[in-house]
């Protein structure tokens, strides 16, 4: 055992929670501060981004929602809060590689059945 590094104690390489990325955890932070305002206000972001949209003022309280806002508002809407769908389409018409070809099967005569006595 000379010369070898002795390793007592410490983390487990590998070990505890896996790391996440930093959008993932900007995402999370941006979800609960979300969630805390709606618990606040009474109503969500979502909730907002419709009603400057709708032109509610009484909802936001305002007294004017212009409508280079409410444009804003609707791109917002559309583009960042709804989950975009991806369609993907692959058609292999052309085999690359080696191909295995296996050969044409034929009666084993191991498995033949004799007639047998009696």
């Amino acid at each position: 055992m000379s010369g070898k590094l002795k390793r007592w104690g410490g983390a487990r390489s590998g070990a505890g929670r896996p790391k996440k990325s930093t959008s993932a955890r900007q995402l999370a932070k941006m979800e609960r501060a979300a969630r805390k305002w709606a618990k606040e206000t009474g109503y969500d972001v979502d909730g907002f981004l419709l009603a400057v949209i709708g032109n509610d003022k009484e909802k936001i309280g305002a007294t004017d929602i212009p409508l280079r806002d409410r444009i804003t508002c609707a791109k917002i809407w559309k583009e960042y809060t709804m989950a975009r769908i991806s369609e993907q389409n692959v058609n292999v018409t052309k085999q690359e590689g080696q191909v295995i070809m296996l050969p044409i099967m034929k009666e084993d005569p191991a498995l033949k059945i004799v007639k047998g006595g009696k």
